[in-house]
C-alpha cells in the first residue's frame, strides 16, 4: 500500500495514498509549521491551502523551514485565495510546510500524493531556435524535443549585447515558449536528462492546473555548459495540441541599465517588444512604510506578462510574483508587508509585442 505522513507538531497521523486535510489557524506575522513524509508509491505532492478567511501565504521547502526569503515553492497569491505546490518527494523525502499569516485566519492544509505519469520515450525532436513547432501529446504521456546548446556559440551573433554595456549586467537565457493549447498541458526543462514531473527535474514554476494558458519556462545558458536541453510536454489528464517555440532572451539587471524608480500613485503607458523586457523599480522610501503594494499591468494589444521580484530584476525562473494570464487580461500582483530593507523590481515581459498600462497603488 502507499503511504505517507503528514503531522504537525507532535502529533503524527498516517493515511493512505489520496487526499489528507489538516486544519489550522495562524496568527498575523506569525508561522504554523507542518511537514509531509513520502513513504511509497507516488513520487510527488500537491500540497494546497484553502478555506482561507483572511489572507495567508503558503511556503513549502525541502531542504529546511522555510522562511520569507528561503523556500522551493510560494504561490503568493493575494487576498483569500486558494494556494498550491507542487514539488518532488521520493520515498522518505520530507517536505516542511509553512503558512505565514499575512493576517490572522483558519485554513486548511491539504495533501495529496499523485502517481508516477508512465514516460513514453521516442526519439526526441530536435529544436531550432526561433521556430514554432505544432505538436500534441496523448493523457498522462510526454512529449519530447532536443536542443543542442553545444551549438550556441556559433547562433548568439545577433543577441551579442552592445559594447557601451557592462556584460556582468546581463542575464540571457534559453526560454521555452508552449502556445495556442487546446486543452491542458504542461512544460518541462531538463538539462542533459529528460524532464519528468517525478524525477526532480520539473523547472517551470508557470504551470497551472487546468485550462489552456500558455506557459514559458527559461533556464540561464551559462547553467547549460555544453549540454543537451530537453523540453517536455505532459498532458495533464487530457490529450493537447499546441505550438511549441525556443528562444534566446536577454534580461537586463539593474546594474547595467538606468531603471526607473516609481511611487505610490505611479501610472504610465509602455510598449515591450516580443521577447523582451521592460523594467520599473519601486521606491525603497515607499517599501518602508508600505502595509500592502499593489501592482497592476493591462496588455492593450496582446499577451503580455507581469513579474514582481525582490532584490533584483526579475528573470524568467526568478521571480516573487508571476500572473501569468493567457491574452488580453489584466494581471496583478500584491506585496504585503513588505520588509524596510526590501528592494521590488517590476517587469513586463514580451510574449508577444503589444502597448501595455502598468499602475503602481500603496496602501
Amino acid at each position: 500500500m502507499n503511504k505517507y505522513w503528514l503531522y504537525k507538531s507532535v502529533f503524527l497521523i498516517f493515511v493512505c495514498l489520496g487526499q489528507h486535510l489538516l486544519a489550522d489557524s495562524v496568527a498575523k506575522n506569525q508561522w504554523s509549521r507542518s511537514r509531509v513524509i513520502g513513504v511509497a508509491g507516488s513520487k510527488q505532492v500537491t500540497i494546497t491551502i484553502n478555506g482561507l478567511g483572511a489572507d495567508a501565504d503558503l511556503y513549502v521547502s525541502k531542504v529546511q523551514q522555510p522562511s520569507l526569503t528561503e523556500y522551493d515553492c510560494r504561490p503568493a497569491l493575494a487576498s483569500v485565495n486558494d494556494e498550491t505546490c507542487l514539488i518532488a518527494l521520493a520515498s522518505g523525502e520530507i517536505a516542511e510546510i509553512g503558512v505565514y499569516g499575512v493576517e490572522a485566519t483558519d485554513f486548511v492544509i491539504e495533501t495529496s500524493f499523485i502517481e508516477s505519469k508512465q514516460v513514453s520515450i521516442d526519439q526526441p525532436q530536435q529544436l531550432i531556435l526561433g521556430r514554432v513547432i505544432p505538436g500534441s501529446v496523448e493523457s498522462n504521456q510526454y512529449r519530447y524535443y532536443m536542443f543542442d546548446s553545444s551549438s550556441l556559440p556559433a547562433l548568439t551573433d545577433e543577441y551579442l549585447l552592445p559594447s557601451a554595456v557592462n556584460h556582468e549586467g546581463f542575464g540571457v537565457e534559453f526560454v521555452a515558449h508552449l502556445m495556442n493549447l487546446d486543452a491542458d498541458a504542461d512544460l518541462l526543462i531538463g538539462i542533459g536528462e529528460l524532464p519528468t514531473k517525478s524525477n526532480g527535474e520539473d523547472r517551470c514554476p508557470s504551470n497551472k492546473p487546468g485550462g489552456t494558458d500558455s506557459e514559458q519556462c527559461g533556464v540561464l545558458l551559462k547553467d547549460l555548459k555544453g549540454l543537451p536541453v530537453f523540453v517536455g510536454i505532459t498532458g495533464d489528464n487530457t490529450s493537447a495540441t499546441y505550438d511549441l517555440q525556443v528562444l534566446i532572451q536577454k534580461t537586463i539587471n539593474v546594474s547595467a541599465t538606468d531603471i526607473p524608480i516609481v511611487n505610490n500613485g505611479f501610472s504610465t503607458t509602455g510598449i515591450v517588444i516580443k521577447g523582451q523586457w521592460k523594467y520599473y523599480q519601486l521606491n525603497p522610501d515607499l517599501v518602508a512604510s508600505a502595509s500592502s503594494i499593489t501592482i497592476t499591468m493591462k496588455p492593450k494589444n496582446d499577451d503580455l506578462d507581469l513579474y514582481v521580484r525582490s532584490q533584483a530584476p526579475p528573470i524568467g525562473l526568478h521571480w516573487d510574483c508571476f500572473a501569468n494570464l493567457s491574452g488580453v487580461q489584466e494581471e496583478v500582483c500584491t506585496i504585503n508587508n513588505p520588509s524596510q530593507n526590501q528592494r521590488f523590481y517590476l517587469g513586463v515581459f514580451g510574449f508577444t509585442t503589444s502597448n501595455f498600462t502598468l499602475s503602481v497603488n500603496v496602501m
